[in-house]
Formats: structure tokens, sequence, C-alpha cells
């Protein structure tokens, strides 16, 4: 199990972009890193990222996820998932909270970590160059 790279309230660029209602650019990146996984019994794939991202992001919006149960519980079974997914050592229910009282800074977190997992990972090179 492995920690936050980054601090919950420390500010990012995918926390920025959440809190100015463009939180569907972070949760595409995260769903592209880390893809595939489970949300609940739906499994989310790379291939479907665009519409997956669509979906959260609305959850993500204040006035939409938090007036509407039903973004709001997507979005917060997104979040679980996604840190499952990661491998974080984070009770499940302590990700959930901090989705539903400040969805920005978890995003950001969470995206984070994705990029940050993402490129430690290593891809051999196709075609090797021959000088």
């Amino acid at each position: 199990m492995a920690e936050w790279n980054q601090a919950f309230c420390a500010p990012s660029l995918p926390c920025c972009l959440t809190c100015c209602a463009c939180g569907c650019i972070p949760v595409y990146q995260i769903i592209d890193k880390i893809a595939p996984f489970n949300v609940v019994c739906l499994p989310v794939e790379r291939g479907m990222a665009i519409l997956w991202a669509l979906l959260f992001w609305i959850g993500t919006i204040y006035a939409v996820g938090q007036g509407t149960v039903v973004f709001a519980v997507l979005v917060v079974l997104f979040a679980v998932a996604a840190k499952n997914k990661l491998g974080m050592a984070e009770d499940s229910l302590y990700t959930a909270v901090k989705m539903i009282f400040c969805t920005p800074c978890m995003v950001g977190q969470i995206a984070g970590q994705a990029l940050g997992a993402s490129a430690r990972e290593y891809m051999p090179l196709e075609d090797p160059i021959d000088v």
C-alpha cells in the first residue's frame, strides 16, 4: 500500500481545473492513466474514457453534483475505485468523505498520484535506433 504523493489541500492544476468547472480534463487523464478498473460493477476502460469522464465530470460540478444524489454518489464511487486501483493506504470511507467535502482537492490528489504512477512505467521501444 502506498501513500499519496501530494497533500489533500495542496493546489495543483487538476484541482484548479475542477474548481473552475473543467473537471472533465483531469478526470479523463485519471481514467486514461489507470484504466481498466471497476466502479462497483461498471467496468471503466480506456476506450470509453471520454464518456466516463463526461459522466463523472457532472458529479464534480458543485451545483449539479451536490444537488443530485445520483451524480454525487457516482463521483464518490469513482474516487474510491481509483484509490483502490492505485493501491492507496487509505480507508474508503475517508476517501468518500474527502470527495464529498472538497471534490477539487480529491480530484487533484488522485490525478497527481495517477500521473506519477504512469510516469514510472517502463515502456520498451518497438524499433531500436541504429546509429
